[in-house]
């Protein structure tokens, strides 16, 4: 997960987005934007996450990892005594090393790309409805190179696995097909019984 600025219509005033992403499927389990760069948000955004997830009421073994960079607000007394309370493991990035956090840092590449990105915004509810829609397409539409041409919603349910399944059947009855094609060309050409299996 990761902070970061969005641009306003006031010089050097900022509003702030906060993504909490699934590391395994790709997944924005929550998001929030704020006025403020604080703690606060901070926690309001994985209380989202959490609601999301359904761990309200899971145990620490079941929590997730948190991983970030090395911000004061990911390092605040009040964040960590925030993460200790639920039983979820703070680890951070190594300084000055944005790899570390390379699929959040991936995420706001694409947010801040998108076509559609109005790059500066008014209002706070304008940047809220926004990201309200974006991230319905990012988890739901986007096709990512790195799941497969699959969408992170697909990963995060486990339905890849079928779509795999169905994808393997399409490619055999296609491969299928070309053969018996290739088979009866030869056979025009050359003026020969079209083989069959059993040949």
């Amino acid at each position: 997960w990761d902070i970061t600025k969005l641009r306003t219509m006031m010089p050097y005033v900022f509003f702030y987005l906060v993504a909490i992403l699934d590391t395994w499927s790709r997944k924005t389990v929550g998001w929030l934007v704020g006025e403020h760069e604080t703690s606060h948000l901070i926690r309001q955004a994985w209380d989202m996450a959490l609601v999301n997830e359904e761990l309200t009421q899971a145990g620490p073994s079941e929590m997730p990892q948190s991983l970030s960079d090395r911000g004061t607000q990911m390092r605040s007394l009040s964040t960590s005594q925030f993460f200790k309370k639920l039983g979820i493991i703070q680890l951070f990035a190594r300084p000055r090393t944005p790899n570390d956090n390379a699929k959040t840092e991936s995420l706001f590449s694409t947010v801040k790309t998108a076509p559609c990105y109005p790059g500066i915004f008014q209002r706070i509810e304008d940047a809220r409805d926004y990201f309200d829609k974006f991230f319905r397409w990012y988890n739901h539409d986007h096709l990512h190179t790195s799941l497969e041409m699959m969408t992170p919603s697909d990963w995060h349910s486990g339905r890849y696995t079928n779509i795999r399944i169905e994808r393997n059947a399409i490619k055999q009855a296609t491969f299928n097909r070309r053969r018996e094609q290739n088979r009866r060309i030869y056979s025009i050409k050359n003026n020969t019984k079209i083989p069959t299996l059993l040949d």
